[in-house]
C-alpha cells in the first residue's frame, strides 16, 4: 500500500467518523429539543391546573357556605383535588392540598357559628398557604432564580409543623373535645410549645 492510498483510507475513515459523531450530535440535540417541549407543555398545564386551585380555595373563603358561588367554588376545588392535581403536583403542593382538603371538611361539618367562625379563619390561613406553596412550586419548576423572587415575596408554606398543629386543634373543636371559646387559647399554648427555649 502506498502512501496516496493510505491517506485516501484516512481521509475516508475521518470521514465516516465525523458524519457518525454529527449524526449522533444531531439525534442528541432534536431529542434534547422534544424533551425540552414536552416540559415546556407540562409545566404550562401544571401552571394553569395551580392558577385554578389558588383561585378555588380562595374562594371558598369569601363566599358564605350557603351562596351558589360557595357551592360552585366547593365543587370545583373537589374536581382538582381528586382529579387533575393528582397529576401535576409535587410531594409538597400535595401535602398542603390534603391539609387545606382537612380544613375545608372540618368548615362544612361546623355546626355552630363560632366553630364555623373559627374554621372559616383557618380556611383563609390554609388558603393563603397553599397558594404560596403553589406559587414557590412554580419558581422552583420553571428555575425562576430565587435570588430574584424570593426577596418580593412573603412566605406562608414554611411552616409545616404549625399547621399540623393548627389541624389537630381544628379537629378537636369540631369533634367537641374542645369548646370553641378556648381554641385560640389551646392554639396559642400548643404553637408557643413549638417555638425554642
Amino acid at each position: 500500500m502506498d502512501t496516496i492510498e493510505l491517506t485516501k483510507l484516512t481521509l475516508t475513515g475521518i470521514g465516516i467518523i465525523l458524519t457518525f459523531i454529527t449524526l449522533v450530535f444531531g439525534i442528541s440535540k432534536f431529542s434534547e429539543e422534544k424533551n425540552r417541549e414536552f416540559q415546556k407543555t407540562f409545566f404550562s398545564a401544571q401552571l394553569e391546573i395551580y392558577k385554578q386551585a389558588a383561585h378555588h380555595s380562595s374562594s371558598l373563603y369569601v363566599y358564605p357556605k350557603s351562596s351558589n358561588e360557595y357551592k360552585t367554588h366547593y365543587s370545583n376545588y373537589k374536581s382538582l383535588f381528586f382529579g387533575e392535581m393528582c397529576i401535576v403536583e409535587d410531594k409538597v403542593v400535595e401535602e398542603r392540598m390534603v391539609q387545606f382538603n382537612i380544613i375545608l371538611n372540618l368548615y362544612d361539618e361546623a355546626e355552630d357559628s363560632l366553630q364555623s367562625s373559627i374554621l372559616k379563619n383557618e380556611l383563609k390561613h390554609f388558603s393563603l398557604v397553599l397558594a404560596h406553596t403553589l406559587r414557590n412550586s412554580s419558581i422552583e419548576t420553571w428555575k425562576i432564580k430565587e435570588d430574584v423572587l424570593g426577596k418580593l415575596f412573603n412566605d406562608y408554606s414554611k411552616t409545616p409543623d404549625e399547621d399540623k398543629i393548627r389541624i389537630e386543634v381544628c379537629h378537636k373543636m369540631v369533634s367537641g373535645e374542645l369548646k370553641p371559646e378556648l381554641f385560640t387559647t389551646e392554639l396559642n399554648k400548643r404553637l408557643s410549645a413549638l417555638q425554642p427555649k
